[in-house]
């Protein structure tokens, strides 16, 4: 059970982001990447190291704005609902979490005895279970009911961040124009 809560707690914490980190103010014009040379390298350091501290900025003011009881009170009514839909759609979740808690432990073992195959076997095993519960996830946010819950959570957010930090929107924005910039700077097509 202390699998599913974690896995409803993640999910409802990396559901809030994405959503409305598209949301970009008409002036904010993504820059295209110029081609690669020996600079491309030292901007992308810049680029990554000007995200870290948008990430840092932003997580700071999630954390204070999940001070709101408000706000908080709507995060756990989410992640409850999550949580009931995904032990509803596969009642087997809390096995396999409760098996996900072994893992890690026998992980240790098998290190300590330096067994490569029981290594593998458990390291698949893991992604396994994690696959499964993503696709469980995934499969409850795409209820309508959970949907609705995420949007006015997210709207909550969105208005206690800006009340605390009135450039959340801009450093969302900002921190969607690097990861694309780092992302075009460092795909298989630039390095050619």
């Amino acid at each position: 059970m202390v699998g599913s809560v974690r896995a409803a707690a993640l999910a409802a914490c990396l559901v809030a982001f994405p959503a409305y980190s598209q949301v970009r103010p008409m002036s904010a014009a993504v820059p295209v990447p110029a081609a690669p040379s020996a600079s491309a390298g030292e901007a992308a350091r810049g680029w990554y190291t000007e995200l870290q501290r948008i990430s840092v900025r932003l997580q700071r003011v999630h954390e204070a704005a999940l001070q709101n009881p408000a706000l908080r009170a709507r995060r756990d009514a989410l992640m409850r609902a999550i949580k009931a839909g995904m032990d509803e759609t596969d009642p087997e979740l809390r096995t396999l979490a409760a098996r996900a808690e072994r893992i890690p432990a026998e992980v240790q073992t098998a290190r300590r005895q330096s067994d490569v195959q029981a290594l593998r076997s458990l390291d698949r095993e893991m992604a396994q279970i994690q696959a499964r519960f993503i696709n469980v996830e995934q499969s409850v946010l795409r209820q309508d009911a959970v949907r609705r819950q995420v949007r006015a959570y997210e709207e909550l957010l969105r208005r206690q961040m800006i009340a605390i930090e009135p450039m959340t929107e801009s450093l969302l924005a900002r921190g969607t124009d690097l990861r694309r910039l780092l992302e075009a700077t460092l795909s298989p097509a630039q390095r050619e």
